[in-house]
């Protein structure tokens, strides 16, 4: 077959495609209004509740976190989960007095409110681990990073309480980024001059939709913890993103713009060179590992969790974080992202039920039937997913389409409908 033969029928599959995208999107706004109302309605009702347990009467039961010195989407998704673990056994998170962001050498404090106004952390020398159970009668019990490591507990994230199930399943594809967005928002209410700061900054922007977000990650991440992958993998998306929304609209948005945050700055300056028809918006260097460097991943996070569209990597936890943030804006952002390499994941492997059987069509693959449970290993974004199926143990290749997440609950004492 000739090249351009091939070429051709690239093409035309990729006008199918968006052409495809586009009567899905047109379904979904439908029922949009009515979901976005639901979701929001029980975002409001979910953060009173938080409000109420971080603030009782009298401190008499604390979970105290202790965060491990990372940067701000690592520390922020430890402290989620110490926050599942106090909301679900009825305790009043506080951090460790002085807690400081290390990465930044800033205190926490100093850009965030704190997590409780009646309650702080009291002189507890004896602190003992949490058991990761609701059976504890100590006062104080106390979470690090490392027993976390050892023992998850019973309120692991990603999770949803089992009585908001029925609900949220209905609503949204992710539910438990939803929950755990609840989360984030409330801790990371800022302090009045950090506010302040930021809107100035966001002011002085051209955010007004359509805008996509991307989140390109470099620098240190490229040395332990995930591959490379050039501007034209992300634009690929942001590309798609708007010839979809120029086909639904039937008009081209007077600009195409990128919302553009990195620990690399020069990626702007690539963007802009290779795509001279696109607009590419940037904040203050986030790269800093100072004050004025977290106030900057801050207003990164903040900004890529309002945009229409987000294009980055889930190996970083700041993608994930703006993920999660996204589901408090809108009804489900589960459709309104796109991940170059891992699946929504915590610090754990997610797992999914098989719906369809699948026969191994070589040695890479594995077979599956109806009802099986996959310990899901990363999705290779060409059809297939790796996994271990745990009815036989093996681990191998299977058509991402046939499996569908499963749905982790627990029975939160701090929450009932």
């Amino acid at each position: 077959m000739k090249p351009y033969v091939k070429q051709e029928t690239k093409e035309i599959f990729n006008e199918q495609k968006r052409l495809l995208l586009t009567r899905i999107n047109t379904l979904r706004s439908i029922t949009a209004d009515k979901r976005n109302r639901k979701s929001q309605k029980l975002l409001v009702e979910l953060e009173k509740r938080i409000q109420t347990s971080q603030n009782p009467l009298k401190c008499e039961k604390i979970l105290r976190c202790v965060l491990p010195g990372s940067g701000l989407g690592s520390q922020m998704h430890q402290l989620v989960h110490c926050f599942l673990a106090a909301f679900g056994t009825g305790r009043v998170l506080v951090l460790e007095k002085g807690a400081t962001m290390i990465t930044y050498g800033t205190l926490v404090e100093s850009v965030f409110k704190p997590l409780s106004e009646n309650c702080r952390d009291r002189p507890s020398p004896n602190a003992v681990i949490w058991n990761g159970n609701t059976d504890q009668n100590e006062d104080v019990v106390m979470v690090t990073f490392g027993s976390i490591a050892s023992n998850r507990g019973m309120f692991a994230p990603p999770i949803i309480p089992l009585e908001m199930k029925d609900e949220l399943v209905k609503l949204m594809g992710e539910p438990e980024a939803w929950f755990a967005g609840a989360f984030v928002k409330y801790a990371m209410r800022l302090q009045p001059d950090i506010q302040e700061k930021i809107d100035k900054a966001t002011s002085e922007m051209d955010l007004a939709p359509p805008l996509v977000g991307i989140h390109i990650r470099r620098t240190d991440k490229l040395l332990w913890e995930a591959q490379h992958h050039s501007v034209e993998e992300y634009m690929r998306h942001v590309v798609e993103y708007y010839d979809v929304k120029n086909l639904e609209t039937n008009e081209e948005p007077k600009e195409r713009k990128v919302y553009v945050a990195s620990d690399d700055l020069t990626t702007v300056t690539e963007l802009k060179n290779k795509y001279p028809n696109y607009k590419f918006i940037s904040g203050q260097s986030a790269s800093s590992r100072n004050h004025e460097g977290l106030v900057g991943v801050v207003t990164d996070v903040l900004i890529l969790s309002k945009c229409d569209y987000l294009v980055c990597t889930f190996s970083s936890n700041v993608c994930r974080l703006s993920y999660e943030l996204m589901h408090t804006h809108t009804a489900d952002a589960s459709v309104k992202f796109h991940s170059l390499d891992d699946i929504y994941y915590y610090l754990a492997p997610r797992y999914q039920v098989a719906v369809l059987p699948h026969t191994a069509g070589n040695s890479k693959e594995i077979d599956i039937e109806v009802g099986d449970v996959i310990g899901v290993r990363g999705n290779h974004w060409d059809g297939f997913s790796l996994g271990l199926n745990r009815r036989t143990s093996k681990v191998g290749l299977y058509p991402s389409f046939k499996a569908t997440f499963k749905v982790n609950t627990g029975h939160f004492l701090d929450y009932q409908l």
